[in-house]
């Protein structure tokens, strides 16, 4: 799905591009068009049509509402200047916004970049470190299986962990924020994304929630196949 709402534009990243730069007016104007195409479709950075293939020439011109011959020409400078790629089928995209795509879904986030930006909202590493190992094994996702933005999500963990705590939630700066609390809700949920994901799923479920818990669900869930993998897994920790 596109990425919602409004967008940061840099400004001065844009007027400091050496390539931008070189570029005419009218081909300036189409890639800022074509940037915005890129943004608003299902493949993020990619220049496609609402149906998901490749945009020709003529589909392009009529979106901007230009003349073919013009906006052909643009693309041959745009091209010219390596403003952007192709893939292997030759569909345009937009470098940058592949690479921020990749970054802002955890594709590739790196502890260290998770640091670097806690330092920045002035989140302490311990908490950085716990927000990366907690959302590395559920492969970037939450508790419901959905892909997460991890600068929101990490902002979230560190107001939550600034709330005065309660009385039920000693320690809870040491834990994940009351967002993963211990309910038979919340539980089910990952235990039916660990039915479909691997066993780093089923860990970090086994680790958040109480024994008790995780059998109450799997009375619920009624899969002998995921309460055999459970039961082999509080057996194998009992053995260790």
């Amino acid at each position: 799905m596109s990425l919602e709402g409004g967008f940061y534009w840099d400004w001065q990243a844009w007027r400091g591009d050496s390539g931008i730069k070189q570029l005419s007016l009218e081909a300036r104007g189409l890639w800022f068009e074509m940037l915005g195409l890129m943004r608003n479709v299902d493949k993020y950075g990619v220049l496609v049509g609402w149906n998901g293939e490749r945009l020709s020439i003529s589909a392009l011109a009529k979106l901007v509402h230009s003349d073919e011959c013009k906006v052909r020409k643009c693309i041959e400078e745009l091209e010219w200047h390596s403003i952007f790629s192709r893939t292997e089928e030759g569909t345009i995209y937009c470098r940058r916004m592949i690479r921020e795509k990749e970054d802002k879904r955890g594709t590739n986030t790196t502890l260290n970049k998770i640091i670097d930006y806690g330092t920045k909202i002035k989140a302490p590493q311990s908490l950085c470190r716990r927000f990366y190992d907690y959302y590395n094994k559920m492969d970037w996702h939450n508790k419901a299986g959905r892909e997460i933005d991890w600068r929101e999500t990490l902002r979230q963990w560190f107001a939550k962990s600034q709330e005065p705590t309660k009385p039920s939630e000693i320690n809870s700066c040491y834990s994940p924020p009351v967002e993963f609390e211990d309910s038979v809700r919340d539980a089910t949920m990952v235990l039916n994304h660990a039915r479909r994901e691997s066993t780093a799923v089923l860990t970090v479920a086994l680790a958040t929630y109480s024994k008790e818990t995780i059998m109450k669900c799997l009375e619920a869930i009624k899969d002998k196949e995921l309460t055999d993998r459970v039961s082999k897994i509080y057996v194998d920790r009992n053995n260790a």
